[in-house]
């Protein structure tokens, strides 16, 4: 993958937002916007580590065109890194519509976590 790419899969695994990114290495969000975008620039060696070590993977894994290891302290880092991969080759709509469907994923587990159990099945 390109430089792009990995930081893109390594924000979403890190659920850190590019404002954020920002904050923490002191690199303005302009220029990390840069960095995303397909084609874009490619960052100063300064700047490649300051991202590195918020995001918490090395240079290499950000500048390496292979596939990036996921943080081991994740799960689902295997399943994070598929769906970014996924996730890079759907348009805009697509993938506003992905992300709302997993919302509703999400939202509908948590409910369910939080659902007491009927008074017929609870222990007692």
């Amino acid at each position: 993958m390109s430089f792009n790419q990995n930081l893109k899969t390594q924000l979403l695994i890190s659920e850190m937002q590019v404002k954020e990114l920002a904050l923490q290495t002191g690199i303005k969000k302009h220029t990390i916007d840069g960095y995303l975008r397909t084609g874009g620039c490619m960052p100063s060696a300064a700047n490649a580590v300051k991202i590195a070590r918020v995001l918490g993977v090395t240079v290499e894994e950000l500048l390496a065109d292979i596939p990036t290891k996921a943080k081991r302290s994740h799960p689902f880092s295997r399943e994070v890194l598929r769906i970014a991969e996924i996730a890079n080759g759907l348009d805009k709509k697509r993938l506003l519509f992905a992300l709302q469907f997993m919302e509703l994923l999400r939202n509908d587990s948590r409910a369910k976590k939080h659902t007491p159990l009927p008074f017929s099945e609870s222990p007692g």
